[in-house]
């Protein structure tokens, strides 16, 4: 329970189902007062006991260090696939054992289903609000003891309901952040945590075009904040040999192959059939053929392209709506080119 609205309203919800439950609360930043003030509000009208675990030294450890350490290597790391990995499901489903609970749940937007005898992670209901890419490293051993109460919710019912039971508490409260550890903008945060210096920005035939303030105030795909006459420009690459960002056009982010490595699969992939391969949080996905490649994986566009693939991020491969794996993206390629 962060004291956020979702996690709240699924804790109401297993109330209503008649569950007896024991909230889980991580301490993983100094400036989580406001969050605590709810949740101590929430678990009050609930009459729910509350466990609060000091996770901070543990999150910077294997969340923070990691994150920084791909940025310095010029990627463009997600930290919710990671943190949920490694610390937050670890740390519930943990707990939940030490304590006997029969399950484990949080308020994430996702849900588990069953086929051939096995559970799978599988979308939620509401698509725009779907989580499971954030979700895809969860080992399959995890899913019997994990449910996710608002799987079949909308945000605007989520909302609705937390309104009805707790008042106002939630009125005005911001939607959680992809960075939820920043509290400054993720340019400065950067800079201030690795130092900023400035280079070339540069097409692809090497001409150059201006000065960028930092590579890791950049990520591909980008249009905003470049400043360059003749545009639109989109940052094509981040050159880490030369501390150049590359830009280009908009049809030269486009790619037909990802490759990635440090995958994980819930199911083997079979070469010869059709996926729905995910390559960022918010985009669409591409059906695409996967090809395993030692302990990492290839995904071809079979129809269309991806477009703005940074490497860093995480490709996660659906069977329709079932999550069968996916892995942390290495490069990609337009036909041959690696970008």
């Amino acid at each position: 329970m962060s004291g956020g609205v979702d996690s709240s309203t699924a804790a109401l919800l297993l109330k209503e189902a008649g569950w007896e439950v024991i909230g889980l609360h991580l301490i993983i930043s100094p400036w989580q007062e406001e969050a605590r003030r709810r949740l101590e509000y929430v678990a009050d009208m609930l009459k729910v006991p509350v466990l609060e675990i000091d996770a901070s030294d543990l999150f910077d450890e294997l969340i923070v260090g990691p994150f920084l350490d791909a940025y310095r290597k010029g990627f463009t790391p997600n930290p919710c696939v990671l943190c949920n990995e490694r610390l937050k499901f670890a740390i519930l489903t943990s707990q939940a054992e030490k304590l006997g609970a029969k399950y484990a749940a949080t308020g994430h937007y996702a849900s588990i289903m069953e086929k051939d005898g096995g559970l799978f992670l599988a979308r939620a209901k509401d698509r725009s609000k779907d989580q499971s890419y954030v979700l895809y490293r969860l080992p399959r051993s995890w899913l019997s003891m994990i449910i996710f109460p608002l799987s079949s919710w909308d945000k605007e019912m989520v909302r609705r309901k937390a309104g009805e039971a707790f008042g106002d508490v939630f009125d005005g409260v911001r939607e959680s952040r992809d960075i939820c550890f920043i509290q400054e903008k993720l340019p400065r945060f950067l800079s201030r945590r690795l130092g900023c210096e400035r280079g070339p920005i540069v097409t692809k035939d090497g001409t150059k075009l201006g000065e960028h303030k930092g590579l890791f105030c950049y990520t591909v795909g980008q249009r905003k904040g470049l400043n360059l006459s003749g545009g639109p420009w989109y940052v094509m690459q981040l050159d880490l040999d030369r501390n150049a960002v590359v830009v280009g056009r908009k049809e030269d982010l486009t790619v037909r192959r990802i490759v990635c490595r440090d995958s994980r699969w819930h199911e083997e992939p079979k070469g010869e059939r059709i996926y729905l391969a995910q390559h960022r949080y918010r985009a669409s996905p591409v059906e695409a053929m996967v090809q395993r490649e030692g302990s990492g994986f290839s995904a071809e566009a079979a129809k269309g392209f991806f477009m703005a693939v940074a490497p860093g991020q995480s490709l996660v491969v659906y069977d329709q709506t079932r999550v069968i794996g996916g892995g942390i993206i290495e490069r990609s390629e337009r036909g041959g080119v690696n970008i």
